[in-house]
């Protein structure tokens, strides 16, 4: 990694660690900057609402609490989840953070595609089904 990336990930941390929004907290390995902690917290109204959840929510591989943050640790913050959408180097680690926390909604089963609209009494035993889920991972 080269030097000019090192700084950037310093100064971004440092930014977050000295701003306002208590709900983001990060922190790294002095021996290695580039090993990033972050801990959001849940938004109130939802299923994650009191929870504190690390960056990495994966449980070894086995915990998806999300339809956008994969088991593998892996999350869509696209905007169609298209594959042609791409990461861009303008967004910073404060901007993912939030981008993942927004995931974070009162009805995560609406954040999956096609979802959004679903009102029949299946959909709806199925968004049960999912926060039910969720819940009990905190």
């Amino acid at each position: 990694m080269s030097n000019q990336a090192l700084l950037r990930i310093g100064r971004e941390i440092s930014q977050i660690q000295q701003g306002a929004d208590l709900s983001l907290a990060v922190a790294c390995q002095e021996a290695d900057i580039r090993n990033v902690k972050a801990l959001i917290v849940g938004p109130p109204g939802t299923p994650y609402e009191f929870g504190f959840f690390e960056a990495m929510t994966t449980n070894g591989g086995r915990c998806r609490f999300n339809p956008n943050i994969y088991a593998s640790g892996k999350v869509c913050v696209t905007w169609e989840g298209s594959s042609g959408e791409q990461w861009s180097s303008a967004q910073g680690l404060e901007s993912i953070l939030i981008s993942i926390q927004s995931l974070m909604s009162a009805n995560p089963y609406e954040n999956e595609p096609g979802f959004e609209n679903s009102k029949s009494p299946t959909d709806l035993k199925a968004m049960d089904n999912y926060i039910a889920k969720v819940i009990p991972l905190f």
